[in-house]
């Protein structure tokens, strides 16, 4: 897949980022079919590999400024973990910079397949109180992420073109 690198120890901070593609083309929005999780979803997100120590996560949410990013194996979403995580887990084990995510990541994350509806992936967010959602296919690679502020740039959209 084009802007990924995985597999390695060093984490990839290419230029790889956030990129909402749909939720600036109201077009897109406006049809016949259900608006799909993959017309608003951000493709190629920012993403660490479960092998990244808590130092390159810390280092990736300091440059990016994101607040949680999927944890990969593969291409397969086997967690998450956030700045908070890392920050929490760093003010209780100073020396933990070198410790793999595996060790550290929260549960698995919830994912939302790419053919959903817009809506399943709203109340997902809404219902379990999370701010993004990975999005996979149906082998459960991941494809994108849809946040909180991507529905709600869809939902602008939507109002405003009515």
């Amino acid at each position: 897949m084009r802007g990924w690198r995985t597999g390695t120890t060093t984490p990839y901070f290419g230029t790889i980022k956030f990129r909402p593609q749909a939720a600036d083309n109201a077009e897109a929005m406006v049809s016949a079919r259900p608006l799909l999780v993959r017309d608003v979803m951000t493709a190629a997100p920012t993403v660490l590999h479960v092998t990244h120590s808590l130092g390159a996560a810390q280092h990736l949410f300091d440059e990016e400024g994101v607040q949680a990013l999927p944890v990969i194996r593969g291409r397969k979403v086997v967690g998450s973990i956030s700045a908070r995580d890392v920050a929490d887990l760093l003010a209780r084990e100073p020396d933990g910079l070198d410790r793999r995510l595996a060790f550290a990541m929260g549960q698995a994350a919830r994912v939302v397949r790419d053919d959903a509806p817009v809506a399943e992936a709203a109340r997902l967010l809404a219902d379990e109180g999370i701010h993004f959602l990975p999005v996979v296919d149906a082998d459960g690679n991941l494809l994108g992420l849809v946040t909180s502020t991507e529905l709600l740039r869809v939902l602008a959209r939507l109002l405003d073109s009515n």
